[in-house]
Formats: structure tokens, C-alpha cells, sequence
């Protein structure tokens, strides 16, 4: 898509915002490079960015951009270092944080998310799981955990969704 036909997309967004179809627009797996296409002309900052997001894929500056901007990050595919790249090098800090909180190595990978600042979205039709989703808010990783996730997770790089979009060391 060219930078005027991606700038045109997002006046047809703007559009529907503006005649009331939609309280807020947003996209999803924008790059930097395609926001500032948009925000080249947009009347409309994007209210959030959709993105793959989780410790083995942080997006390098893509946060902070999104901060500067005023864009909230959401997150997809946050269990990913679990459910599709396990036996890195999160897996024993991950089941060491699970045992000291007594939750799931899922509920520390959504905490770390949101204590980074990403609204996490993520499904299940299971109650046992929609009920551990509710107990990330009854606990806090320190700011030290934090980190040390962020640490450890930039030692992988494992991206599971849109493969063919990206080289295979793209960390963007």
C-alpha cells in the first residue's frame, strides 16, 4: 500500500468517527514508519495500535512512539512464549514468578504486559481461564521483575503471527 493510499485509508476512518459509527479508531500492526504516513495528514491520532506484543517480540522503540503520540499499545499473542516458544530463556524466571505470586505463568506474562503500560487482550471460553484473567489485577510485578523479563526476554526473538511480512530477525 502506498503512503497516499494508506493516508486516503485513514480519512475513510476519520470519516466514520466523524459521522458517529465509531467513538474511537485505531489500527493494527502498524510499524512506526506506517504511523507517521498517517500522522502526516490525519485530523485523528489513532486512539491504539494493535500489535503482536509479548517478551520475545518488544518492538524495539514502537512503544515509546506510541507513548510520545498518544496511541495505547494493545497486545495479541502476549502467552506466545509459552504456548509457541517455549524452553527459552523465561521459562524458569516465568515458574519461579508464577510459585512466589501463585498464579499462572500466563497471568505473569499478562502482568508484565500491563506493567509495561499494554492493554492485554486475549481469549478463552474456559471459566478456570477467564478467572485467572480477573487475578493479574490482584498482584503487581516489581520493577525489577519487570525488567528482568524485558532482560531476558530480548535474549529470543520468536514472532508467531504474520511470518511472511517480516524477515525472520525483524524485531519491529
Amino acid at each position: 500500500m502506498s503512503e497516499s493510499q494508506l493516508q486516503e485509508a485513514w480519512a475513510e476512518m476519520e470519516k466514520v468517527q466523524a459521522s458517529g459509527k465509531a467513538r474511537s479508531i485505531g489500527v493494527s500492526n502498524f510499524l512506526q514508519s506506517h504511523l507517521e504516513t498517517i500522522l502526516k495528514t490525519a485530523k485523528v491520532i489513532p486512539a491504539v495500535n494493535q500489535i503482536e506484543y509479548h517478551p520475545y517480540l518488544q518492538h524495539g522503540d514502537l512503544l515509546a512512539f506510541h507513548e510520545a503520540k498518544g496511541i495505547r499499545t494493545a497486545s495479541y499473542g502476549g502467552l506466545v512464549p509459552i504456548t509457541q516458544a517455549s524452553g527459552g530463556p523465561l521459562d524458569p524466571l516465568l515458574s519461579t514468578l508464577a510459585a512466589k505470586y501463585g498464579v499462572s505463568e500466563s497471568e505473569i506474562l499478562q502482568r508484565w504486559a500491563i506493567d509495561r503500560g499494554v492493554v492485554v487482550i486475549t481469549t478463552s471460553s474456559k471459566e478456570s481461564r477467564l478467572a485467572g484473567y480477573l487475578r493479574v489485577f490482584a498482584f503487581k510485578l516489581t520493577p525489577h521483575e519487570v525488567e528482568e523479563i524485558s532482560r531476558l526476554g530480548q535474549q529470543k526473538h520468536y514472532r508467531a503471527f504474520w511470518l511472511p511480512k517480516f524477515d525472520p530477525d525483524d524485531r519491529s
